[in-house]
C-alpha cells in the first residue's frame, strides 16, 4: 500500500511539472503571437510596397498604429487582467492575434490593413499584463526571473520565425498565403490555454477590487519613462532593419530576413540570461544601464554597415539582439518587482504604455527621415541619441534612489 501511495505521489509530481512546463510554453507563445502583427509588417515590407502601393512612411504609420492602440488600452486591459485573472485575458491574446493576422492576409487596401492593426494593438496591449499576472499567480518570487526571461523570449522566437520563414513563404505562396497559415497558430493556442494554464489559485490571487489595488509606485513611473525611450529606438530598427539591409547594405531579401532571424536567436538566449541575472540582482537599475549602453553600441555598428558592409551589420545585429531586444525580460520583471499581486496588471500596463508610445513614434520618424533625405544615416543618428538619453535617465534614477535611501537612513539615526 505504501508503495502504491508513493507511486501516486510520483505521478502527481510529474503531472504537476508537466502542466507547469506546458503553462510556461503557452506564456512564451502568447508573447510570440502578440508581437507578430507588428514584426510581420517590417519583414514583408517589400511585398506590401509592390502589392498595396504604399510608401515607407505609410508602412511606419501601420506599424505605429499597432503600438498606438496598445498604448491607449494597456492600462485598461491591465485592470481587466487584475480583476478577471490572467487565464481569461490570455485567451483574449490568442483570439485577437488570430483576427489581426487573418485581417492582414485578407486586406485588399492599405486602409483595410490599418483596420486590422487595431486587433494587433489590442493583442499587444493585453499580452504583458495577462502573462505577468499569470507569472505572479503561479510562481514564487525566486523563480520569476527565469520564468519571465523564458516568457519574454517568445517574442524573439516570433522574430526568428518572421525573419527566416515569412520571406520564403511569401515568395513561395504569396505574402497573403503565408500570413493565412500563420493565423492558424494562435487559433491552435486557444486549446493549449484551456489545457495547460491553471485557473487562479487561493485567496491571495482572487479577483482584485479596483479600490484595493493601491497606487502605482514611483519605480514603475521611472521604468515607464525608460521604456518609452527604449521603445522609440527598438520600434524604428525593428520596422526598417530588413529594408535597410536590402537597400543600403546590399543584401538579398532572403539574407536580410536571415539577419533579423539572427537577432532573434541571440535575443532568445539573451532574454533568458538577462531575466535570470536580473532576478538575482538586488536592483533592476544596473541591468537596465548595461542594456542601454550595449544597445547604443549595436546601433552604431549597424548604422556603419552601409559603409563597412555586411560583416559590420552582423556584428551590430548580434549586440542589438543581446541588448535592446533582450530588454523585455528585465523591464517586465522590474514591473512585477515594483508592484503587488493586486496591481501587477496595471503596473505592467503603465510600463507598456511608455514602451508602446516609443514603438508608435519610432517607425514613422525613422521612415519619414529616409523618405525626406534619401538616406538611413539621420535615422540611425536619432536612434543613437535616443539610447544615450535612455542611459542618462537610468543613471538619474539610480542617483534619485540612492539619495532617497540616504535620506531614510539619516531620519532613522
Amino acid at each position: 500500500m505504501a508503495k502504491a501511495v508513493g507511486e501516486d505521489a510520483a505521478v502527481s509530481v510529474r503531472d504537476g511539472l508537466g502542466r507547469q512546463s506546458l503553462g510556461v510554453a503557452v506564456l512564451a507563445l502568447a508573447m510570440a503571437v502578440a508581437v507578430f502583427p507588428s514584426l510581420s509588417l517590417g519583414v514583408l515590407a517589400t511585398f506590401l510596397f509592390d502589392d498595396l502601393g504604399i510608401t515607407r512612411t505609410q508602412l511606419g504609420i501601420a506599424v505605429a498604429s499597432v503600438s498606438a492602440v496598445a498604448a491607449a488600452t494597456s492600462i485598461w486591459l491591465g485592470g481587466i487582467a487584475d480583476r478577471r485573472g490572467g487565464r481569461l485575458t490570455l485567451l483574449a491574446v490568442f483570439v485577437l492575434a488570430a483576427l489581426a493576422i487573418a485581417g492582414y492576409a485578407a486586406a485588399p487596401t492599405y486602409l483595410a490593413l490599418l483596420g486590422a492593426t487595431i486587433f494587433g494593438g489590442l493583442c499587444q496591449g493585453v499580452s504583458n499584463p495577462a502573462s505577468n499576472r499569470l507569472v505572479m499567480e503561479n510562481f514564487p518570487p525566486k523563480r520569476r526571473g527565469l520564468i519571465t526571461g523564458i516568457k519574454q523570449a517568445g517574442e524573439m522566437v516570433a522574430l526568428v520565425l518572421c525573419g527566416a520563414l515569412l520571406p520564403v513563404g511569401a515568395l513561395a505562396i504569396g505574402w497573403r498565403g503565408a500570413l493565412a497559415l500563420a493565423s492558424l497558430v494562435p487559433a491552435f493556442a486557444i486549446v493549449l490555454v484551456l489545457v495547460g494554464v491553471p485557473a487562479r489559485r487561493g485567496p491571495e490571487y482572487r479577483a482584485t477590487d479596483p479600490r484595493e489595488a493601491g497606487p502605482i509606485s514611483a519605480q514603475v513611473r521611472w521604468l515607464a519613462g525608460h521604456a518609452l525611450l527604449m521603445g522609440l529606438s527598438g520600434g524604428a530598427i525593428s520596422a526598417y532593419l530588413p529594408l535597410y539591409a536590402h537597400e543600403s547594405v546590399g543584401l538579398s531579401i532572403i539574407a536580410a530576413g536571415q539577419v533579423v532571424a539572427l537577432i532573434g536567436v541571440v535575443a532568445i538566449v539573451g532574454r533568458v540570461l538577462w531575466g535570470h541575472f536580473a532576478g538575482r540582482s538586488e536592483s533592476s537599475i544596473d541591468p537596465l544601464i548595461a542594456i542601454s549602453v550595449l544597445a547604443a553600441g549595436g546601433a552604431i555598428a549597424m548604422g556603419a554597415a552601409s559603409w563597412f558592409g555586411p560583416a559590420m551589420l552582423v556584428a551590430g545585429a548580434i549586440v542589438w539582439g543581446a541588448s535592446q531586444l533582450s530588454y523585455g525580460s528585465v523591464s517586465m520583471l522590474a514591473a512585477m518587482n515594483a508592484s503587488t499581486h493586486q496591481n501587477a496588471g496595471r503596473a505592467s500596463g503603465v510600463v507598456l504604455v511608455g514602451f508602446s508610445l516609443g514603438l508608435m513614434s519610432g517607425p514613422p520618424l525613422f521612415g519619414g527621415s529616409v523618405d525626406l533625405t534619401g538616406s538611413y544615416a539621420p535615422g540611425f543618428i536619432g536612434v543613437i541619441a535616443d539610447l544615450a538619453s535612455a542611459t542618462t535617465l537610468v543613471l538619474l534614477w539610480r542617483r534619485h534612489d540612492r539619495r532617497l535611501v540616504a535620506s531614510r537612513i539619516a531620519r532613522r539615526s
